[in-house]
């Protein structure tokens, strides 16, 4: 069951059933990544907003400096050159503005370090990746088109508590060897301790050409 909007009325809903269409989950996600952006970066999306500026207008030397001037240098953003795009979302100002590569590929979207969600994109791209290590699961995500602040402690951290990694690259338990007994240790006669392969004689029956079976001990 999916709530839905009516086309002719902006704030009625209502229940209808079947799968969701992919214009909604484009929506529900850009939702749930404005949602994450606002919860942590508030101050952030503020600034933007009052520049009101996008990729090409931080491209000049004068208009970046604004930009800076304006994030403070505690801020986590205030290296990434972020920036608004037309649906409000916080990306990444990448220099691959000339490249012939698809616009989410050129500007990354920003997500917090810290938040349920993170973790949920983490441990999906680790699994897509067949659980492989940081490298190739940072990469996955970046190929998706999304950049993880601290993104090498934060997949570090996920990867550590996943339980399939464990299991794989967990290190073979090591026993330690008990004392020697004291009859090897000690002088003694010869003979004075003996030990022995004790083995049980079973009957193995042989069949022969002529049908006779025969016996061995």
């Amino acid at each position: 069951m999916i709530e839905r909007k009516r086309s002719d009325k902006q704030y009625n809903w209502r229940i209808q059933e079947g799968p969701p269409t992919v214009r909604e989950l484009e929506e529900a996600e850009k939702s749930i990544l404005k949602s994450i952006q606002y919860k942590h970066f508030s101050a952030e999306v503020d600034d933007m907003q009052r520049l009101a500026g996008n990729e090409d207008t931080f491209q000049d030397r004068q208009s970046a400096k604004m930009r800076n001037s304006v994030l403070k240098r505690t801020s986590s953003l205030h290296k990434l050159d972020p920036f608004l795009d037309g649906e409000g979302i916080l990306r990444v100002c990448s220099r691959l503005k000339n490249a012939t590569t698809p616009y989410e590929f050129k500007h990354l979207v920003l997500i917090p370090k810290n938040d349920h969600v993170t973790n949920l994109l983490i441990r999906h791209h680790h699994v897509a990746q067949k659980h492989q290590g940081y490298g190739i699961t940072h990469n996955g995500i970046r190929q998706a088109g999304y950049w993880v602040i601290n993104g090498r402690t934060v997949i570090s951290h996920a990867i550590h508590g996943c339980v399939m990694c464990r299991r794989l690259r967990g290190k073979s338990i090591e026993q330690k060897m008990a004392d020697i007994p004291s009859e090897r240790v000690n002088p003694a006669p010869p003979f004075a301790y003996t030990g022995m392969d004790a083995f049980i004689l079973k009957k193995a029956e042989k069949s022969s050409r002529d049908g006779v079976s025969t016996s061995r001990a």
